[in-house]
């Protein structure tokens, strides 16, 4: 399913029908953005780590917001930290969507767009799938009883 398509029915599952647009979603988010950047606990504060810190988790959360804090793979609902972007065509990604939105939203959005949101269970099947970073488990696990029968001196 194409990535915007994906994204438009996000979007009316969480009531923003009235998104159509690329730049409409944009200029949505920016909106968004600059209200929460007035609702910053430490606007006043002289501590630059939390000011940043708050601004960060915003950028996540509106990402989040927009993916209706639902997995795409089993349903599962977590406003926590639970769901990961998952890039769908690894060739394609730019970066991971955590190290974008530490330098803001819009490049984020982008990346966003490309990709699945995911429990940690469907993420860990997806990427088994390819073989990529879980999917040497199985093998893994093989090696470990043979390491173990060989440690208990089993002749099988």
């Amino acid at each position: 399913m194409d990535a915007l398509l994906v994204a438009r029915l996000k979007l009316e599952e969480i009531g923003l029908k009235h998104i159509k647009t690329y730049d409409e979603l944009e200029k949505f988010c920016e909106g968004f953005y600059q209200f929460l950047l007035t609702k910053n606990p430490y606007i006043k504060s002289k501590n630059v780590k939390l000011y940043r810190g708050f601004l960060r988790q915003a950028n996540r959360y509106m990402l989040q917001l927009l993916r209706n804090f639902t997995c795409q793979g089993c349903g599962k609902n977590d406003n926590g930290y639970g769901l990961h972007f998952h890039h769908v065509q690894p060739k394609t990604k730019e970066a991971k969507v955590s190290h974008l939105v530490k330098s803001g939203w819009k490049q984020a959005l982008r990346e966003t767009l490309l990709c699945l949101y995911l429990c940690n269970e469907c993420h860990s099947k997806e990427h088994s799938k390819g073989h990529q970073i879980y999917g040497n488990n199985a093998i893994i696990n093989r090696w470990r009883h043979t390491y173990i029968q060989k440690m208990l001196g089993s002749t099988e």
